[in-house]
């Protein structure tokens, strides 16, 4: 597995790549559809945010988005707590990031603190 800005990449990035950009996701605006997932998800798992990203080679780009600000930007991909999720098929659960070795060190900010 080669490496990029301290991130894992996998072997198989390219292929990886080029699907997500002939989905012609990356760059839209919401739809309904995705934030109907997102919705789901949340209500199914019981957390307070969920989101829908794709990744290009450098960014995660939100589609959809549920208790996360409309101002939060693109992110690098080093700096998204899904770089990890690319790497494996099973999910992914979290139930504390500032506990977990792997997300701990990430910036303050990634995810916004919930009122």
């Amino acid at each position: 597995m080669a490496m990029h800005n301290g991130i894992e990449i996998p072997d198989n990035e390219a292929a990886r790549v080029a699907a997500v950009q002939s989905y012609g996701v990356l760059g839209t605006g919401p739809e309904q559809e995705y934030d109907d997932i997102v919705e789901l998800a949340v209500a199914i798992t019981g957390c307070q945010i969920g989101y829908i990203s794709f990744f290009d080679e450098a960014y995660s780009r939100l589609k959809a988005r549920y208790n996360i600000p409309l101002d939060r930007p693109d992110r690098p991909r080093e700096l998204s707590l899904c770089s990890q999720t690319i790497k494996q098929s099973e999910m992914l659960i979290v139930p504390d990031l500032s506990q977990h070795p792997r997300f701990a060190d990430l910036p303050a900010g990634l995810i916004p603190p919930l009122a």
